[in-house]
């Protein structure tokens, strides 16, 4: 099976393509900006793609994939832990063009060959801040989610006939370094009210929908 996953070198991508390279029918393309894992480099079924989200080329860097079965959309490149009202209106602009355009034009650019294929399954990693109420300092990064969390709604209308799955995953906040922007009182309530998502039961999610696309097709699962 053919998976991509973008933003795979940190954090919880770096989780999700080193576990899924455990399985060898699997062929995993990862991408990164700046530096990626040296274990990677190790393994035959996984092939690093060097990809910067600020460029208006990066869809290029997609064509020496010739399909894939599996979209995993998990690249953002961080937020900024401020009031909307602090932002200016081009800070806003920069970051939907940075951290969700790509999502939708990744997505729009192999829904093409999985129409071909009639097949296909992909996965956004999202937010339970979309699902719950507005957290201070987070408004454009959940407004973000939002918007890929509407456009996947469009996305499992229009491609029923296809056979391709969408299925968003809404984990809860992970004690990773993508974090380390936000302050420690935000931090400290995230404990309180039940702590963090663990990677382990997010790639256990992620297994089992990609053994199973049926059964999650369309859910935004929070977990």
């Amino acid at each position: 099976m053919k998976i991509l996953v973008t933003g795979g070198s940190k954090g919880l991508g770096y989780n999700i393509v080193k576990n899924l390279s455990k399985n060898k029918n699997n062929y995993i393309y990862a991408t990164y900006n700046k530096t990626f894992p040296i274990y990677f480099k190790k393994l035959e079924n996984v092939k690093l793609l060097q990809v910067d989200f600020s460029k208006n080329d990066f869809i290029n860097r997609m064509k020496v994939i010739p399909s894939i079965d599996v979209l995993i959309n998990n690249y953002h490149s961080g937020y900024i832990f401020k009031h909307i009202y602090q932002y200016e209106a081009t800070e806003i602009l920069n970051s939907f063009k940075v951290n969700t355009m790509p999502v939708v034009e990744i997505s729009n650019y192999f829904i093409k060959s999985m129409k071909k294929n009639k097949k296909g399954t992909i996965i956004s990693i999202l937010s339970e801040l979309t699902k719950s109420k507005p957290s201070l300092g987070l408004g454009v990064y959940t407004a973000e989610k939002f918007y890929i969390k509407t456009v996947a709604k469009h996305w499992k209308k229009e491609l029923e006939a296809f056979n391709i799955k969408i299925i968003n995953i809404s984990p809860k906040m992970l004690n990773t370094d993508f974090n380390s922007q936000i302050d420690v009182r935000y931090l400290d309530k995230i404990k309180k009210a039940g702590g963090y998502s663990k990677i382990d039961d997010i790639i256990d999610l992620i297994c089992n929908i990609i053994k199973m696309p049926k059964k999650y097709c369309g859910q935004n699962i929070s977990i």
